[in-house]
């Protein structure tokens, strides 16, 4: 009896373990140190994550991954990051300024010609515009049609113009033409590109050209005689000074006037009067419009050898005699008239 007493005082004094117990505490504890891990990780991540920005520009530059604006931005350097130019897109023309005569003030595109608000572009490029000559390889020689009589015509000069302009009347009459009228001068190597255009509003339904619709008149005919003599070289620089000259003679003269190019040689004159009052020769206008968008002029007239390149106007013939010797003439030899 006295035995059983005392296992049963034991029993009581030491019970049996619980394994609840044992689970509600592992519990508590794991919960202690979740909360206590959720406090202290973030701050060692903030601390780890916190690079000095030059410190991490330099790490992204050893990488060979960080953009030159960003690289900029973080420097501190001040300065702005500048967009990036696509290749071959030309940055926006900037306004004509100080050119000689009236062209600076009254000339060029967007120079308040009397046609939209100033500062507006005469036109924009249609979607499928393909620039003149502003290719890749627009530096490089290109072949040319050999003109009738044979000849060799390495450099091309663009003459952009408006057939009814002052300025353009002077220039092709007073320059070019006595320049043509020496076959020993610079033209026996330098090819005319003839672009009747110049300052024209293209509204999209209608073309308003600067010097009234006889002048618009008159660039589709030079159009059209461009179309007819080919690859003439010769008789179609002939027809267009030959016309230019009427149109110079007297103020009166009206480039619709089928006299003033009737006795112009080299062409019929009723067949390109009938080409400039077909409508199919609008779509030709604007394909010269696109290419004198292309250049960029300040003014019309303009002469130049390539995009980019000094206007000749003014000083054609030593403009031109200064490229014997280098580029496209190196292998020629500078004409008499040069000198």
């Amino acid at each position: 009896m006295m035995e059983q007493e005392a296992e049963t005082l034991l029993v009581e004094a030491n019970p049996a373990p619980q394994p609840w117990v044992s689970r509600r505490l592992l519990g508590v504890v794991g919960v202690v140190g979740l909360v206590c891990t959720a406090a202290v990780l973030p701050r060692q991540w903030s601390s780890n994550k916190v690079v000095a920005p030059k410190e991490k520009m330099a790490f992204m530059q050893a990488q060979a991954f960080i953009p030159f604006a960003e690289a900029q931005a973080m420097s501190n350097t001040g300065a702005p990051a500048q967009p990036a130019m696509l290749p071959g897109v030309l940055p926006p023309a900037q306004p004509a300024s100080g050119l000689p005569g009236p062209y600076g003030a009254q000339q060029g595109y967007g120079a308040g010609v009397a046609h939209g608000p100033a500062g507006a572009p005469i036109a924009t490029h249609p979607d499928d515009f393909i620039a003149h000559r502003d290719a890749p390889a627009q530096n490089q020689p290109v072949p040319l049609p050999a003109p009738a009589g044979g000849g060799d015509k390495p450099v091309t000069l663009d003459i952009f113009y408006e057939t009814k302009c002052p300025y353009s009347l002077q220039f092709i009459d007073g320059e070019v033409k006595p320049a043509m009228s020496d076959p020993t001068c610079v033209f026996q190597h330098v090819h005319i590109n003839w672009e009747p255009y110049g300052n024209v509003q293209d509204t999209g339904g209608a073309l308003i050209c600067q010097h009234g619709t006889d002048e618009c008149f008159g660039n589709k005919l030079h159009i059209c005689a461009k179309k007819e003599f080919g690859g003439n070289d010769a008789g179609l620089n002939d027809w267009i000074t030959c016309h230019m000259s009427y149109l110079t003679s007297e103020t009166s003269h009206l480039a619709e006037d089928m006299a003033g190019y009737s006795g112009c040689p080299g062409a019929d004159a009723q067949k390109l009067t009938d080409c400039a009052k077909d409508p199919a020769i609008f779509a030709d206008l604007r394909k010269v419009g696109q290419e004198t968008q292309a250049e960029h002029s300040e003014h019309m007239p303009w002469a130049t050898t390539a995009i980019g390149q000094p206007n000749l106007q003014g000083r054609l013939v030593e403009g031109l005699c200064q490229m014997y010797g280098t580029g496209q003439l190196a292998a020629y030899p500078k004409p008499a008239c040069c000198s």
